[in-house]
């Protein structure tokens, strides 16, 4: 099963909160959306509402390849750990 929650951001362009959906598990069949996401490298990006600043977030979260049987702990952008979670960065 997918899993989500939502947290509240600051965005790194114009200063302002605003929510952003993190996914604590996604499930390649229930979800083939965030596998696509995935895929095409917008899954951890957010759209800010109040500028239209776009940044990716930087997160851990747990995948299920329920077709080849595989679960595995990924990180959206792990080059970015330093920061805390759910941080945006340009």
């Amino acid at each position: 099963m997918s899993q989500k929650r939502t947290i509240e951001l600051t965005c790194p362009m114009c200063g302002k909160p605003a929510h952003f959906t993190l996914w604590d598990s996604v499930n390649n069949v229930l979800n083939p959306e965030l596998e696509e996401q995935l895929l095409k490298n917008t899954f951890a990006l957010f759209s800010c509402p109040h500028c239209g600043g776009q940044n990716y977030v930087a997160y851990d979260f747990l995948y299920h390849d329920m077709q080849k049987g595989v679960d595995d702990i990924s990180s959206a952008f792990p080059g970015r750990k330093g920061q805390g979670e759910g941080e945006c960065f340009a």
